[in-house]
């Protein structure tokens, strides 16, 4: 096993529909993350949520880091289904769309 001069963490965004915020979890020292440490990480991660917690879906995890990581104003992105449906941290594929950052009209164009 090869070891290296590092550590990881993870940021996992959350919400519960109207909040969001991020899980940090650390990975373990000196070794490179697998598919499975991270299966692993996000599985122990999940059963600590807050009660109406869950993993944001792709298209929110990707606005919220916009947003509140990268300070991004302009307009949110809308990602297309994965080809088979499902979101890489919900086998189910439950979640159809988010109502989270959605775009306010803006009141100047409105008004014209």
């Amino acid at each position: 096993m090869k070891l290296y001069p590092m550590h990881g963490e993870l940021k996992i965004h959350i919400t519960d529909g109207e909040q969001v915020g991020e899980v940090s979890y650390s990975l373990p020292p000196q070794l490179l993350p697998t598919e499975e440490s991270m299966t692993e990480a996000l599985a122990k991660v999940q059963e600590i949520l807050p009660p109406g917690f869950r993993f944001m879906d792709r298209e929110e995890s990707l606005n919220y880091w916009l947003r509140e990581v990268k300070h991004y104003s302009g307009s949110l992105l809308a990602l297309p289904p994965k080809a088979d449906g499902q979101e890489w941290h919900d086998p189910a594929g439950e979640r159809a769309g988010s109502t989270l950052y959605q775009d306010e009209p803006d009141t100047e164009d409105a008004e014209e």
